[in-house]
């Protein structure tokens, strides 16, 4: 299973987006089961050294690329996914963009 998300730049300025949020799926997907329970998903990274930041132009894009998101434990069903970016740091720096974004919800399924 594959999660490819894209994040862009829609507005006249440019923005530096911090990536640390987006470091593995734990911390980028948000996965609901059928009755809308969280999928509990293994912890994140090891945070270490300075976090990766990409500055996005005016119309520029940036992508990402989840693989393996479904933990083996993960009962059959019917799942929904989607990306969320959440970042609002105590004192943003100027031209980082905070806030969080979301994404439309995909839908799969697990079989046994």
């Amino acid at each position: 299973m594959v999660a490819e998300a894209t994040l862009w730049n829609d507005d006249a300025v440019e923005v530096r987006m911090n990536l640390a949020p987006l470091a593995g799926p734990s911390l980028a997907l948000q996965i609901l089961d059928a009755h809308g329970s969280p999928l509990l998903l293994p912890p994140p990274p090891v945070p270490g050294g300075e976090p990766s930041w990409a500055t996005l132009s005016p119309g520029q894009s940036e992508g990402f690329r989840f693989t393996g998101f479904v933990p083996s434990w993960t009962a059959p069903g019917r799942y929904r996914v989607r990306l969320r970016y959440l970042y609002r740091p105590p004192s943003p720096q100027p031209g980082d963009w905070t806030g969080e974004l979301v994404s439309e919800w995909a839908e799969f399924a697990v079989r046994t």
